[in-house]
């Protein structure tokens, strides 16, 4: 009866994990750079000594539906503001980063584990992003500057997740920087 009991929570957990990218499931979650890459000037970032400080913050919605067994289509949207200040020799530059871009993209992901709980994926997206720089020094008689410009840029990559039993963890790498994501597979 042990050995029964055993079995079918086996089947159980197992059906579970492998439901979660099943037909007509929804992805809802986030992701955040941790290193920009091509497209974003914005990442993770916090530091501060005497000569500079440094503050970033990147956050990217993401939001896709499964169209078949462990392919995804859908949309992100990233959002991102970063800070720079450098002292030298009596003179602060400061350097101010937005970022605003629109992501639809596609997803196909490979069991690669018995349980299905680990999963490599290759994914493609065209990404629209909106990047604006402002910069200025203290101490000089320089102007602020700023610029501002729209790229549209494709985007190939991939990356490993890990599908837990109420969430989904992974790290992906493409030109838009390498991320990480945190999601909540839905009915």
């Amino acid at each position: 009866m042990k050995y029964l009991l055993y079995v079918l929570f086996i089947i159980l957990i197992s059906n579970t994990v492998q439901a979660q990218l099943e037909k007509g499931k929804k992805l809802v979650g986030v992701q955040t750079n941790l290193v920009a890459g091509d497209s974003y000037n914005t990442g993770l970032s916090l530091s501060s000594d005497q000569y500079e400080s440094d503050f970033g913050l990147n956050i990217v919605p993401t939001y896709g539906w499964v169209l078949a067994h462990n392919w995804i289509i859908g949309t992100q949207t990233t959002i991102g503001f970063a800070r720079e200040s450098h002292k030298l020799n009596g003179y602060e530059s400061n350097y101010t980063y937005w970022d605003l871009g629109i992501a639809p993209f596609t997803r196909l992901y490979v069991d690669i584990t018995k349980n299905n709980k680990w999963k490599a994926f290759g994914m493609a997206a065209i990404e629209i992003v909106e990047n604006k720089v402002r910069y200025s020094i203290k101490g000089q008689n320089s102007p602020v500057s700023a610029t501002s410009h729209t790229n549209v840029l494709g985007t190939l990559g991939g990356g490993f997740a890990y599908f837990g039993r109420t969430v989904v963890i992974d790290l992906s790498i493409c030109n838009a920087g390498l991320r990480l994501g945190l999601y909540k597979t839905m009915p």
